[in-house]
C-alpha cells in the first residue's frame, strides 16, 4: 500500500507587508520549542532536533543561507539561555549577534508514529515565524499539521513527515512571495 493522506492539509502561510528583501538573506535557525504532548516528548526526544533540522534543509534548498546550527546552540549555551527562557528579545539578539536579517522561531505541536496492527499513522505539525532582526516585526508565519497512514510493510517516520511538511511551508511562503 502507498501512503496515503488520511486528511488533505495545507499549510497555512501569513507573509506580512514588512516582508521587503530579507527573504532571502542570512537567517537564524533557533532550537524549536516542544509542546508534543508528554508521552510523545519522552517517545521521541528527538521531535524538536528533527524539525529545525528540516527547515534548516529547505531553506537551504530553495537558496537561502542559513547559520550553522552548532555556532548558534555554541552562542546560547554560553548566554545561558534555556529554552524556557529564550524569547523573541533574546532571540533577535542572537540574530543581531550573528549578523543575521531573519530569526526563525518555531514549536512543534505534535510529532509521533502510532502502531494499530497492520496500520501505522504518523503526525507532525508546528509553527514557525521569521522576524525581522532590525524591526522585531513578523515578517511571515506559518503553521501545518500533516497525518499520514500506511500499512505495516511500508511504515515511514515521523522525521520523513517533518521533512515533508517543512518543505511545503517554505514552497507556500516562496509561492506567496513571488506573486505579484
Amino acid at each position: 500500500m502507498v501512503a496515503c493522506t488520511l486528511k488533505k492539509t495545507e499549510p497555512t502561510v501569513w507573509v506580512g507587508p514588512h516582508l521587503n528583501d530579507k527573504s532571502s538573506k542570512v537567517c537564524v535557525i533557533l532550537p524549536f520549542a516542544n509542546s508534543n504532548l508528554q508521552e510523545h516528548k519522552d517517545n521521541y526526544p528527538e521531535a524538536s532536533k528533527t524539525v529545525r533540522d528540516s527547515f534548516e534543509t529547505a531553506f537551504l534548498e530553495v537558496g537561502h543561507r542559513v547559520v550553522e546550527r552548532n555556532m548558534i546552540d555554541k552562542l546560547i549555551a554560553e548566554l545561558e539561555f534555556s529554552m524556557s527562557g529564550l524569547t523573541e528579545q533574546l532571540g533577535i539578539k542572537v540574530g543581531k549577534m550573528f549578523d543575521a536579517d531573519i530569526v526563525i522561531f518555531g514549536t512543534v505541536k505534535s510529532y509521533y508514529r502510532i502502531i494499530w496492527g497492520p496500520i501505522v499513522y504518523a503526525t507532525v505539525g508546528f509553527s514557525i515565524k521569521a522576524v525581522d532582526v532590525e524591526t522585531g516585526v513578523i515578517v511571515w508565519k506559518g503553521d501545518h499539521t500533516k497525518t499520514i497512514f500506511w500499512d505495516i510493510f511500508d511504515v515511514d517516520s515521523p522525521a520523513s513527515l517533518a521533512r515533508k511538511v517543512a518543505k511545503e511551508i517554505v514552497a507556500s511562503f516562496l509561492e506567496k512571495t513571488t506573486k505579484p
